[in-house]
């Protein structure tokens, strides 16, 4: 009876844990707050042999270790989190190997598949992400082939083809493939929310795919397109936070939707989107007071920031780069007590904003000021790693010649340029903003050939004429 007692209480809590609180904390952006309430359960799950556990308790099992697994890997514990989807794929895979035709079983063990390839994505290990992320989307497909009016198994698929959208994206570089797994991954994400109207999580799923889609569209210069897609995504997101203001999640996401819409149209019509920027700052500045320690939350607060900035730069809109600028450097002392270099996705912000500077004292013409920015970046990072660092050294190596042509030192700012090209040339995708930029020293090292190409790349993808 007692045994009985403590399995009854384990799995209540469990369903609890999986069920209403987690809804609660993560909409509230508290997830890790699982970690001590869900050890306990665990504990008494540890202590309980496979062999002795009903198809049920396994599933509960297996569900918890997820759980846990994805909290520790969200607080980048990487090791624990290994543990745990190791502990959870023991579980699922002896359930299905009682019962293989069993959807829940299918079901469970497909969780697994997925998480161990989440970790392999974190760790870098490509081969592993695509050898489970298959086998989550076999399964998925598996799983409507039983049971095809089962939501529950469409909402799989269209999780497991994101999952591979993003993985041919980012991973393997091809945005055609990413493409046909993104739309097949809308479809059902589609399907899922008209199924469920009332399900504001799934109407995220449908935003989210939308941004996804813009991104592939982003990468090959659709900005019209993406600007589309990003629309529909910002339509969603804003018709939600009428119904759950106070839903983090979407705000979060709402502010980086309105800074990236606010590039695509100033790549489209060379005009800053002062507006879209403006609520996407004081959205994001909103999170941050929220949870003042979440790196989550600071890095779009700079990130939009950063954007705004660069748009606002090459429109020679000094007076806004200057606020902008000023917001950005107190913000980081604000944020950064550690001084470490604060890193979001491909933002190097520390950088990003000395550059920025550096562009700044270029409009009002004071090279020496430029020089002292962009001579001491190329000495710290000359050596460094990585595309985004790569790119930054370009852009002071071209602010460091165009301040040398400002001075009249023709032999030395050739130098720069060169130094640029040569960068520019290795990186495998320009940004429009990054092609300006190579464009006019391709001009001025005589590759006038070279030059009238980016010219018309940028003409065919409807870059406006205003930026260049």
């Amino acid at each position: 009876r007692e045994a009985d007692f403590q399995r009854a209480e384990a799995e209540g809590i469990l369903d609890f844990m999986l069920g209403d609180l987690r809804g609660e904390l993560d909409a509230a952006g508290r997830l890790s707050a699982f970690a001590a309430v869900g050890e306990k359960v665990l504990t008494y799950y540890e202590k309980q042999p496979l062999t002795a556990m009903t198809d049920d308790s396994i599933g509960r099992r297996s569900s918890a270790f997820h759980l846990m697994g994805e909290v520790q890997k969200n607080l980048g514990n990487t090791e624990e989190a290994l543990k745990y989807f190791e502990a959870a794929a023991a579980a699922t895979e002896a359930a299905l190997n009682r019962d293989p035709n069993n959807p829940q079983r299918i079901f469970d063990h497909a969780q697994s598949a997925y998480w161990v390839g989440s970790l392999g994505w974190d760790t870098g290990d490509i081969d592993l992400v695509e050898k489970q992320w298959l086998q989550y989307l076999e399964y998925a497909e598996y799983l409507v082939k039983l049971e095809p009016d089962q939501i529950d198994w469409k909402l799989e698929l269209a999780y497991a083809n994101s999952n591979m959208g993003r993985f041919s994206f980012e991973g393997l570089k091809r945005s055609d493939l990413a493409l046909k797994y993104f739309l097949r991954a809308q479809e059902y994400h589609k399907q899922v929310s008209d199924a469920r109207p009332e399900d504001a999580s799934q109407k995220f799923r449908v935003a989210n795919s939308h941004a996804w889609l813009a991104d592939v569209h982003v990468e090959e210069w659709r900005f019209l397109e993406a600007s589309d897609q990003r629309a529909k995504q910002i339509g969603i997101l804003t018709e939600q936070l009428t119904f759950d203001p106070e839903n983090k999640r979407f705000s979060s996401t709402l502010a980086r939707s309105l800074s990236r819409i606010a590039t695509h149209t100033f790549y489209l019509n060379g005009v800053v989107d002062h507006e879209r920027y403006s609520e996407a700052i004081s959205l994001a500045q909103a999170l941050h007071v929220h949870d003042p320690a979440n790196r989550s939350w600071q890095g779009p607060v700079l990130a939009t920031l950063v954007d705004y900035a660069r748009d606002a730069s090459l429109s020679d809109d000094l007076e806004t780069v200057k606020i902008l600028v000023r917001k950005a450097e107190e913000f980081l002392v604000k944020v950064n007590s550690d001084r470490r270099p604060f890193r979001w996705f491909n933002y190097e912000f520390e950088g990003d904003v000395l550059l920025l500077k550096a562009a700044m004292f270029l409009q009002v013409g004071r090279p020496d000021l430029v020089h002292e920015i962009t001579d001491k970046f190329i000495d710290d990072y000359e050596s460094g790693d990585g595309v985004s660092i790569a790119r930054q050294l370009a852009l002071a190596y071209y602010y460091s010649g165009e301040a040398y042509q400002l001075s009249a030192d023709n032999d030395v700012y050739l130098t720069d340029y060169h130094n640029a090209i040569s960068i520019y040339e290795n990186l495998r995708k320009l940004s429009p903003t990054e092609s300006i930029y190579f464009m006019k020293m391709l001009q001025s090292v005589n590759r006038g050939g070279d030059a009238a190409a980016i010219l018309d790349q940028l003409a065919s993808n409807d870059i406006s004429t205003e930026l260049f």
